[in-house]
């Protein structure tokens, strides 16, 4: 019987899903610290390890799973990756201690940045020359909807009821998905099929490792904030449960209308509008601890633009990835995400040693400012070294 081809955005709507629910497991954490420090005895800061024992997993196993995936189909890739997190978030939403916890969720990180990689790599090679860099804004759109819905939800549900709730809701997502993926997904091999080695070239990539310190300078100043965005606004506004619901909503709001205006960004002007994310980014944090204690209405306000800052820079560099890693596009793909993730561990490790020091919330945005100051010479650099040639040609394809 001949298989049913699905029509492009059928496929990416299941992409979508599939980033949205590994996008929750990872961020919903976030607004879960209180709780989950009150219900498995342990101090936030030590509940923050969740955050940054994640991304380490996710930085440290995402190139190799990728790399020992090349032979394999992307169809089959990304079900059996699926496949991997549906069973680890159902065992962690039966974890007995913070332990077994923490181990779970660095098997659960093991498939995030392969699935990433693969995900945007095939959006883009399935789209239009002049739709690519908004098809792989798509895939980060999944990562956007679970900051706006999946974190303000998956904390107002922890709060009210259980968090493990919050995980078997995230397996049954992930279930649904690895359906659709099974049943949607083409299933044809991954590009550039080659031995080990040469995938590995991309590691002495100048463009890429201009990208990596851009990443790991300025987004360990954004992940430092949002990684304990929970408990400073709280401690500064004294918001409910409902209250910080609301809050992590709006910011998922900004984080859906920064990645929406990146995805309209063309691939010569990527540099140039990422610089402007890291300055708009600078100039919030060192705003920050008045727009949060003036009124309601600021804090909510630093909530939306600090999403937009955050979530419209991720789009700018994934494409950046893609587009210069030519050689190793899959493994590039999964780079990306795992220097991400590199640098939420380190934004979320910073702040865990900052406050078990005895310093305020308030010190992490200053904190954070100054390596978004970092991230933005790091953007400034990078427009006078990368070879610009690269974007020009994709746009004139």
């Amino acid at each position: 019987m001949k298989r049913f081809k699905p029509s492009l955005p059928i496929i990416l709507m299941f992409f979508m899903m599939g980033t949205f629910s590994i996008g929750m497991t990872e961020f919903v954490v976030t607004g879960l610290l209180s709780q989950l420090s009150a219900d498995l005895n342990v101090s936030i800061p030590k509940a923050g390890l969740l955050l940054s024992a994640y991304a380490i997993g996710v930085a440290l196993f995402g190139p190799l799973i990728s790399l020992l995936m090349l032979k394999v189909s992307i169809r089959n890739s990304l079900s059996m990756l699926m496949a991997v997190f549906v069973v680890s978030n159902l065992v962690v939403a039966l974890s007995p201690n913070f332990t077994v916890l923490l181990l779970v969720r660095l098997i659960s990180a093991t498939i995030h940045a392969p699935f990433f990689g693969i995900t945007l790599v095939a959006a883009y090679q399935m789209s239009t020359p002049d739709r690519r860099t908004r098809s792989m804004a798509s895939i980060n759109g999944g990562l956007t909807l679970a900051i706006l819905l999946g974190v303000p939800f998956g904390s107002y549900l922890g709060g009210m009821l259980n968090w493990r709730l919050v995980f078997l809701l995230v397996s049954i997502i992930g279930a649904v998905v690895l359906v659709g993926l099974w049943v949607f997904t083409p299933d044809y091999q991954q590009p550039h099929h080659s031995e080990i080695k040469r995938e590995l070239r991309i590691f002495s990539n100048k463009n890429i490792l201009l990208i990596c310190m851009v990443i790991l300078v300025g987004h360990s100043g954004v992940f430092m904030v949002y990684s304990f965005i929970e408990p400073l606004i709280r401690g500064f506004t004294g918001f409910s449960v409902k209250e910080i619901t609301i809050a992590l909503f709006i910011c998922g709001c900004g984080a859906v209308t920064g990645n929406y205006l990146s995805g309209r960004v063309q691939p010569s002007m990527l540099t140039k509008h990422l610089a402007f994310f890291f300055m708009t980014l600078t100039l919030l944090l060192t705003t920050s601890s008045v727009l949060i204690r003036f009124s309601y209405g600021t804090a909510f306000i630093f909530c939306f633009l600090f999403g937009i800052g955050m979530f419209g820079a991720v789009p700018l560099l994934n494409a950046k990835f893609v587009l210069v890693g030519k050689e190793a596009p899959t493994l590039a793909g999964t780079l990306a995400s795992s220097v991400f993730n590199l640098a939420n561990a380190i934004g979320a490790a910073i702040g865990a040693f900052v406050l078990d020091r005895g310093a305020g919330l308030g010190s992490l945005t200053w904190i954070a400012a100054c390596l978004t100051t970092m991230g933005l010479a790091s953007t400034v650099l990078t427009y006078y070294k990368e070879d610009k040639h690269l974007f020009e040609e994709v746009e004139s394809t």
